[in-house]
């Protein structure tokens, strides 16, 4: 951050302590920041606002995410570097935290408080001579590639150097045409890109000859920089006889600002700038590839030279380009020596493809294991662009490229980032010589058609991209630029500062430059930040207000009823956070408990203000903004509105609106459709959130069966109001179902009253399909308005939804989800209207959003119709949306303009998609069938119960989550969990091996149901499949929680139940007993003969000899010799989903705590399956009846409890092992915490087996879960502050696997934990006084100096060794009995 205000870190504090206003930085990563950091300063913020506005991102991370929801309070002290040494960052969190001067401890030293601990941790242990501490340390030093085998290799960019030459020469070729100024006469054309980082200027002739260039960072000061660049430019214009400046144009990041400043004739979109530029230089280009500092740009290009689609980079692949040049300047090189370091590489690193910050981490890591800059420089090449690729654009066929790619932008300079992308595609492309400028160079042919155009010498080019000069200064005459003169440039100034609109509830503030051009030229004004026309004046406003806006208006619409007033509200106040569900759900809440006499409140609207207000209650720092927010909302009710009750319910089903032929589930005789699992059963996490006196209501609603949805709130509410009775709740109930079926016909009526106005206005219309809490302008980062200052009608999903219903355009993918179906056909009623375009927006950390992203695009591209996918998050600066705004109202308008006057175009001939197999479908048995590995203890017995029904099958092959993740991310949304990232990789992985044909080889998929990812799995396996060419594998699934499941009969559903059980037992007495064996590898030779017996019963044996053999199991290792009974090591229990789902990741981390020393209590497997049939009681009891689900469910339990009966008494009657239970006992255990029918992901057992654990005594937990896995945010880290109140001694280290994330930070999470386990085993100790820095400083001074020790004799034995006399470590007898076993440990660290 601080080199992007040109400064240190010290400067960076010395800046934030002159502040005067705070912008809203995004606190979610420093690529988050990165990206608002940037715009602010292209629009002129001042550096000082900045500064203090990152140490406020710093301050809101730390509350809002890494403390996990526990409050910040009492005394507090600040450790650490930055907190040391930067006044402005302590200063932000006193502020924020309302620290009162005595809360404040005062910590000395406190940058190096962590090597004073670790020198604390040191007295425990023997002393160790500085000499031998001296020699480990040079060994460290001269082994610099010790480490670097530890890193993952790929292939070089180059065989040899005639193949580099080879290289350069072909690019060399590439250039534009150019003459020299000094020989130029007539017109020139000038063209400014003022980007994310740099400063870009070109000067053309009438022939589009380049004349004139200059490239420069502008290390946030893009105004001067520019404004020097062009008075430096005309200066030399100036010295040219006969030529003269007749059109100016701008874009990039500063667009607005410069074009304000120097009166420029033209603003043009990037990507229309960007295009303009490679359709010059290669007039064939159907493809652009453009990154920048901060930016990546795609544009596919048709054959009428239209751009028919745009793939702009989110923030988490944004950067790469200034990330190169950051990391340059921290090695101390050129960005140019750098690239070409990456050409001579003979083995670059693997870094994945995910965002800049875990690149950063893993760049230190291999900095650490001694890798070379060469290797690091290519490295980072091929990240950058397989991030372009499979994240931005997502690719998976290097034919959807087009044949003639263009590749441009500065990072496009490095023949290293170049030279990856053309290995990668396997072709050739063309980089411009000028690559780095050619958003300026469109730019100035922009200006030079302009001027064209006026003086009749060509046609105009179509005139979306151009956006009129804010001045009220006169157009440029026909042969001169409008811009300003040398003259006026070199007189011009300008001042800053930023006031706050309050002209809406948004607040906006704004940044207002005031420009002075000297005499004549008048003054200006350009105002950023605004989110709406009110910031731009009253002109702008009436000019807008003109236009339908039906996102202001169903917002208003939802929310606006006048609550009874307080004498008629009988039974008193009731709060609803303005947030999620309720911006659809409301109007039925509202009459239902207006119906019932009370007063209900809402919470204010979405700010910054009302944020902070919760922020220190949230308890997961990877959970989307909106349910963030939702915190915020609660703590304004019962904080600032002093609401006694607030409501808030579960809702896991809604009645299906629509004959959604791809799922027909139904809850008895209701069709459903599920809702997001957050708002399912994030009540779960609310109520053990601090509500300062306040009451929360959370009841389960089934609300599409309306008896019992009046059953259930009726017996939520009489624990509070026992007066209330059915009756009374079941007549609310039918005003609720009214009102809200009155609100939705409205708004579809207010549609369709749109429609028609855009018909008769010959207008346009964007439909924003979202969620509806994006409804509120806090999140939408207001861009329904900024559709609406570009003249186009706006229009919600719920709107036309309708519309789209009857149209019958075949899905690639199954559609669960109750906002996602009517957003689906919101896009069908896009397709069919040639007036309407989509922007779909989606909030950052949804991963339920990806196949309907998927989805749109297919039915978008089938129509040929513009679309964008905008995510939102924390990120209130409107540079990046304003760009993609207006890059897709510039193709709407040219695609439109292209229409006028032609008939409709036919329907577009429909795509057939190829089935999944479902359980239904008999599964061949000539063809091998493939199925997720498990843990190595289960994966088998699941096979084996398949073979001995005569199938093939087989379980995937070990590898590891990075080499999963790097096949399936080529195909799969980048956006997906990694859960199914994971399998989906493992199944492509398996099939690229000769073992699986593709022809002669099926999946099978097994799920527990639910609302999650896991029942939609089959249909992105189906489609990344189609995508790697694998068309004839089927896909089978298997949905454990089905009432039936025709295509398997009893018999295999018994043996792999069989296989399961043994699984679990051979799996917890060998991890039991082998930490404590007597003779050394006397478990393992139990466990391999007892495998071999549990295999061949499995396959053949009978299924009543199960019960004996399973006793006869758990009394072997019960008896087996033990060199203790006791449990005299730390225990450690592994739980979670990865459990299950990366075997090899999973074996690892047993491993590692084995090997430290530990007791390991693997997961039970058999309570998954189990619980999936579970669910079918726990729904039939607590949502609303179904007698065939609770008959299966009843049968399913009664079967796998038959199996899981042996083991539970064999186990509880043992000497050794944990006793286990029923299922119903752990649900009982589980309900104190949350409602177990919150059915999604791992549901409530990853709840309950964490419980198991810490009622067994086993107090160190490991809780493996899956990036983006938005369940278990509520069953697992949701609710682990409530868990620790009631376990103090638990010791938990949450694991977040990501396919990017580093073996070293996992690894340091556990020996985190492995330290604080270790410390509480041991008794309690007097620690020794605090050391003081200078006691090392002098210890260090003596060894330099060549003194000997102290007298006293050596400090290893007590005695007058040749230790004592200052000759060596050798003579020390104690020393010299341990050396070598200290010099293998230090061997192996290294």
């Amino acid at each position: 951050m601080a080199s992007l205000l040109e400064t240190d870190a010290t400067g960076l504090n010395e800046l934030a302590l002159q502040y005067k206003t705070i912008h809203t930085i995004a606190s979610r990563c420093g690529v988050f920041a990165k990206a608002d950091v940037q715009p602010l300063l292209s629009e002129g913020a001042r550096k000082e606002d900045v500064a203090m506005s990152i140490f406020q991102a710093v301050v809101n991370q730390t509350i809002a995410g890494l403390a996990c929801g526990k409050q910040i309070t009492g005394q507090v002290t600040f450790l650490g570097g930055p907190l040391h040494f930067l006044s402005g960052l302590r200063q932000c969190f006193v502020e924020t935290l309302h620290l009162a001067p005595e809360n404040v401890v005062p910590a000395p030293h406190a940058h190096a408080m962590v090597c004073c601990g670790a020198a604390l941790h040191g007295r425990k242990r023997a002393p160790m001579p500085l000499q031998f501490l001296e020699r480990r340390l040079e060994r460290l030093a001269a082994s610099p590639d010790a480490g670097a085998a530890t890193v993952s290799r790929l292939q070089p960019l180059f065989a040899n150097d005639e193949e580099i030459a080879a290289f350069r020469k072909r690019h060399a070729s590439h250039t534009v045409p150019r003459a020299e100024l000094a020989a130029a006469a007539g017109p020139l054309f000038l063209g400014i890109d003022s980007g994310s980082t740099t400063n870009k200027l070109v000067l053309i002739d009438d022939s589009g000859r380049l004349l004139d260039c200059f490239y420069a960072c502008h290390q946030g000061k893009n105004l001067r920089n520019a404004v020097d660049a062009v008075i430096d430019l005309l200066k030399r214009v100036d010295a040219t006889p006969g030529t003269f400046i007749a059109g100016s144009g701008v874009t990039g990041y500063g667009e607005g600002l410069l074009q304000a400043a120097l009166r420029a004739d033209v603003g043009v979109v990037e990507t229309v700038a960007h295009l303009r530029a490679a359709r010059f230089f290669q007039p064939d280009a159907d493809f652009v590839l453009d990154i920048g500092g901060q930016d990546m740009k795609s544009m596919r290009i048709g054959s009428d030279g239209v751009i028919s689609s745009i793939c702009l980079n989110e923030a988490c692949s944004s950067g790469c380009g200034s990330f190169i040049q950051t990391l340059t300047t921290s090695l101390g090189i050129s960005l140019t020596e750098f690239a070409q370091a990456g050409l001579v590489s003979k083995a670059p690193i693997d870094l994945g493809m995910k965002c800049t910050v875990f690149m950063n981490s893993r760049i230190k890591a291999a900095q650490k294991d001694g890798v070379s800059v060469e290797d690091m420089s290519a490295g980072i090449a091929l990240s950058v662009i397989r991030n372009a690729l499979f994240k931005v654009i997502r690719l998976s066929s290097v034919d959807n490229m087009g044949q003639h790619v263009v590749v441009q932008g500065g990072t496009f300079l490095n023949d290293s980032v170049l030279r990856a992308l053309e290995l990668i595609l396997k072709r050739e492309v063309i980089r411009p010589d000028i690559a780095g400028h050619m958003g300026a160079f469109g730019a100035a042919l922009e200006a030079r058609d302009m001027w064209q155009a006026r003086r009749g010498a060509a046609a105009a080019v179509a005139v979306d991209s151009r956006v009129p000069s804010p001045d009220s200064t006169p157009p440029a005459t026909e042969e001169q630029s409008g811009m300003l003169s040398l003259a006026e440039l070199t007189a011009l100034e300008w001042d800053s500062a930023a006031r706050r609109c309050g002209k809406c509830t948004n607040n906006c503030l704004l940044s207002v430059h005031t420009f002075k051009r000297g005499s004549g030229a008048g003054a200006g004004e350009h105002i950023a930040g605004n989110r709406c026309e009110r910031g731009l004046g009253d002109a702008a406003r009436e000019a807008v207000s003109q236009i339908p806006n039906m996102f202001e208006w169903q917002r208003k619409r939802v929310f606006t009823y006048r609550p009874l007033p307080t004498a008629e509200a009988t039974r008193g106040k009731i709060g609803f956070p303005r947030a999620l569900n309720f911006f659809d759900e409301f109007p039925l809440w509202e009459a239902v408990f207006s119906a019932l006499k009370f007063q209900v409140i809402l919470s204010n609207e979405s700010s910054d203000r009302v944020f902070n207000e919760g922020m220190d209650t949230i308890p997961i720092e990877s959970e989307c903004f909106p349910v963030k927010m939702l915190h915020g909302h609660i703590a304004n009710l019962t904080q600032s509105l002093h609401v006694p009750v607030v409501f808030f319910p579960s809702v896991p089903f809604r009645t299906r609106e629509d004959s959604n032929v791809t799922f027909q589930y139904r809850y008895g005789s209701h069709p459903v459709y599920y809702t997001c699992s957050l708002i399912s059963g994030y009540h779960n996490v609310l109520r053990h959130m601090p509500l300062h006196g306040a009451k929360l209501l959370h009841p389960v609603v089934p609300l599409f069966d309306p008896k019992s949805a009046s059953v259930k709130l009726h017996e939520a509410l009489v624990e509070v109001f026992a007066d209330i009775t059915p009756a009374e709740v079941a007549a609310a109930m039918r005003l609720g179902y009214t009102a809200l079926a009155r609100y939705r016909a409205e708004v579809r009526a207010k549609g369709e009253e749109v429609l028609r106005t855009m018909e008769e206005k010959k207008m346009g219309g964007f439909v924003v399909a979202c969620r509806p809490y994006h409804l509120d302008p806090f999140f939408s980062a207001s861009i329904p308005n900024l559709l609406t200052c570009a003249g186009y009608a706006v229009l919600t999903a719920d709107a036309v939804e309708h519309i789209g219903r009857p149209v019958n355009i075949p899905q690639k993918f199954i559609n669960m989800t109750l906002f996602d179906a009517r957003i689906l056909n919101a896009a069908k009623a896009v397709c069919v209207r040639q007036d309407l375009a989509l922007v779909h927006l989606v909030s950052f950390g949804c991963s339920i959003s990806p196949e309907t992203d998927e989805e749109i695009h297919v039915m978008m591209t089938l129509y040929n119709k513009p679309h964008c996918c905008i995510k939102l998050d924390q990120n209130t600066n409107l540079g990046a949306v304003r760009v993609r705004i207006r890059s897709q109202v510039a193709a709407v308008d040219r695609q439109r303009a292209a229409l006028v006057g032609r008939p409709s175009p036919p329907p577009p001939p429909m795509p057939v998609f190829k089935p999944i197999g479902s359980s239904a479908n008999k599964v061949p048995r000539n063809k091998k069938l493939l199925i997720m590995n498990f843990s190595e203890e289960h994966a088998i017995y699941y096979a084996m119960g398949f073979n001995t029904a005569g199938y093939d099958c087989h379980t995937c092959p070990d590898f590891n989550v990075a080499q999963y993740s790097e096949v399936a991310l080529r195909y799969v949304h980048p956006d997906c969990c990694l859960g199914v990232t994971l399998i989906i990789g493992m199944w492509l992985c398996a099939l690229a091996t000769p073992e699986f044909p593709p022809d002669k080889t099926d999946v099978m998929w097994i799920h527990m149901g639910g609302s999650c990812t896991a029942p939609r799995m089959p249909w992105f396996a189906r489609d990344a499949f189609d995508k790697a060419g694998y068309t004839k594998v089927t896909i089978h699934s298997l949905d454990c929680s089905a009432t039936t499941n025709p295509g398997f009969t009893l018999g295999q559903s018994l043996r792999i139940n069989m296989g399961l059980t043994y699984g679990d037992a051979l799996s917890q007495c060998v991890q039991r007993t082998r930490p404590y064996e007597r003779v050394p590898g006397s478990v393992n030779k139990l466990r391999d003969e007892w495998f071999q017996r549990i295999s061949e019963h499995v396959k053949h044996g009978k299924i009543l000899r199960f019960s004996r053999l399973l006793h006869q199991l758990v009394h072997d290792f019960d008896t087996i010799p033990l060199r203790t009974e006791e449990h005299d090591k730390p225990r450690v229990g592994l739980v979670g989903i990865m459990c299950k789902g990366d075997p090899v990741t999973y074996k690892w981390i047993l491993n590692f705590f084995e090997e430290e020393g530990c007791e390991v209590t693997p997961f039970i497997f058999t309570q998954y399956s189990e619980c999936a049939g579970y669910y079918n009681i726990i729904n039939n009891r607590s949502l609303a009846p179904d007698r065939a689900k609770w008959f299966g469910g009843k049968a399913a339990t009664f079967v796998i409890g038959r199996f899981r009966a042996p083991l539970v008494d064999a186990f509880n009657n043992s000497r050794r092992f944990y006793h286990i239970h029923p299922i119903e006992e752990y649900e009982k255990e589980a309900l104190k915490y949350l409602d177990t029918c919150h059915q999604s992901g791992e549901g409530w057992i990853t709840l309950a087996q964490l419980l198991h654990c810490l009622n067994n005594g086993i107090n160190n937990i490991v809780l493996m879960t899956p990036f983006m896995c938005l369940p278990i945010h509520v069953t697992g880290e949701g609710i682990l502050q409530a868990i620790r109140k009631d376990y103090p001694q638990m010791n938990i280290c949450v694991l977040t696997f990501d396919s990017s994330a580093t073996f070293t930070n996992q690894l340091n999470r556990m020996k985190l934990m492995l330290g604080v386990m270790k410390d509480k085993a041991k008794a309690p100790a007097q620690l020794p006084p605090l050391c003081k820095l200078s006691d090392i400083e002098d210890l260090l001074a003596a060894k330099k100096d060549g003194e000997a020790p102290a007298p006293g004799g050596c400090t290893a034995c007590g005695g007058s060794c040749s230790v004592a006399a200052g000759a060596g470590s050798d003579g020390c007898p104690v020393i010299s009995g341990k050396q070598q076993e200290a010099e293998q440990a230090a061997a192996a660290v290294v």
